[in-house]
């Protein structure tokens, strides 16, 4: 009973976190598929880089994939990520007591953003644990294999703070050299991994050559929330410049590297959870006071916003396969629809689905990833657009080609993350051989 006592306030939070992310999100972030589609393609054996595209070092997707050899359903997907943000709390408990509750809010407020389920709140975990062991002058050895590990879940930013080691270069260089040397062990096993795999070339292709495309294609720089972000900035480098000694300010300034090159409200957050902490010292809150009210305050809020304004809109359970257990929207007969695809699907396994919904299709069938399925601009290599259309120009005639045509329609004109030049190309070298609602069915002719 005492143990329970101990550990109550994680349980909570376990249970809050996994009961928000399955049932009271209704909406499903774009990533959010895609995310969990690589842990599933990982899980029933397929090679990342090689089976299927991503443009990230695969460290999450591939600690996701473990558990998943067991059940490939969704909800182990979330349990998961509620366990991994429960240690990250545990941490932030033992370093700020029970101010942690007011970080605890942040994943909430003023959008559950952080909700979805996605690498970056592996990134934010390492990024607390390499400043714990900066603080406390831990092992450089030990250090260093954190900064390969980041490096490890996005390479961007994993490079980013590792930059914050050169610090050492001048000063210490054998510190430096330690840290190499342990940044080295897990990403030359890495590397070797891709040896075997004969992936070499296309992670390369992919997580470094690609990133020309993807940049050109999904950046949005000049918005409010770009300007919103300097703000957040310039706070950290305030930290810098009163105290130049303050090496977690350092990494939290590199760490801004995760904004890059989208700046959307979802990495923002997480940028914002990382300031926070640089003032979390600062603030004086009465311990005694503080935890119950920031507890209600916290369930007054999941109640009030993801039941009335997002999850009362949702149908749970459903009875998609490996779905069952997610909130769903189920407006517009959306389900319905859905049904008829999955079923068209079924029957048609040469189909080639051109629309940013595939990953949801293909794991409903138990089917494996292809290239074809994450079609957003810059997540094909470099001239990325080019080889996905001399690669469907090598396909068999009896190839069908599903594209989602409101999708196409309502974004032609528009700067988004799907390809539709790949999607231009079938639609201006094949003919519509069927329509299901708003998907089209082309052969190439």
């Amino acid at each position: 009973m005492s143990v329970l006592k101990k550990y109550s306030k994680y349980i909570f939070i376990y249970i809050i976190v996994l009961i928000s992310m399955s049932f009271f999100l209704a909406y499903m972030d774009g990533d959010t598929p895609w995310t969990y589609g690589f842990s599933y393609a990982i899980s029933i054996g397929e090679i990342p880089y090689k089976d299927f595209n991503m443009v990230l070092t695969p460290l999450h997707s591939m600690i996701m994939a473990i558990p998943m050899l067991i059940s490939h359903n969704i909800l182990v997907y979330y349990l998961e990520t509620s366990l991994l943000i429960t240690i990250t709390f545990y941490l932030l408990f033992k370093k700020y007591h029970e101010k942690t509750w007011l970080l605890f809010l942040l994943i909430f407020f003023p959008l559950p953003c952080m909700l979805y389920p996605s690498y970056n709140f592996l990134l934010l975990f390492l990024l607390i644990i390499i400043i714990y062991l900066e603080e406390k002058k831990s092992n450089d050895y030990l250090i260093g294999i954190i900064l390969g590990l980041l490096f490890l879940t996005k390479q961007s930013v994993g490079l980013c703070l590792c930059l914050v080691s050169f610090y050492y270069l001048f000063k210490d260089y054998k510190k430096f050299f330690k840290r190499v040397g342990g940044f080295l062990i897990p990403v030359g096993i890495f590397i070797i991994y891709l040896i075997i795999t004969d992936s070499l070339y296309n992670f390369i292709d992919l997580c470094f050559l690609g990133l020309f495309d993807f940049a050109g294609n999904n950046g949005k720089v000049f918005n409010i929330l770009f300007f919103v972000s300097l703000i957040l900035l310039g706070l950290v480098i305030n930290i810098i410049r009163k105290d130049k000694s303050n090496i977690a300010a350092y990494y939290v300034l590199m760490f801004y590297s995760i904004l890059i090159p989208l700046f959307d409200l979802n990495h923002l957050l997480y940028f914002n959870f990382a300031v926070v902490l640089l003032y979390l010292d600062k603030l004086k809150i009465k311990y005694k006071t503080f935890p119950i009210h920031i507890i209600l305050f916290t369930l007054s809020y999941i109640v009030i916003f993801f039941i009335f304004l997002d999850g009362i809109n949702g149908t749970y359970p459903n009875k998609f396969n490996n779905f069952e257990f997610r909130n769903m929207y189920n407006q517009n007969n959306e389900f319905k629809i859905r049904k008829k695809m999955i079923k068209y699907y079924n029957n048609h396994k040469n189909a080639v689905l051109l629309f940013s919904d595939a990953y949801f299709y293909k794991i409903t069938n138990d089917d494996k990833i292809t290239y074809f399925d994450l079609l957003n601009y810059g997540n094909h290599g470099y001239n990325g657009t080019k080889k996905m259309i001399n690669r469907i120009k090598k396909m068999d005639k009896d190839t069908l080609f599903i594209i989602n045509e409101y999708e196409y329609r309502d974004n032609i004109d528009k700067r988004q993350q799907i390809n539709k030049d790949i999607i231009k190309y079938v639609k201006d070298h094949g003919k519509v051989i069927k329509k299901i609602n708003g998907f089209y069915i082309y052969k190439l002719k």
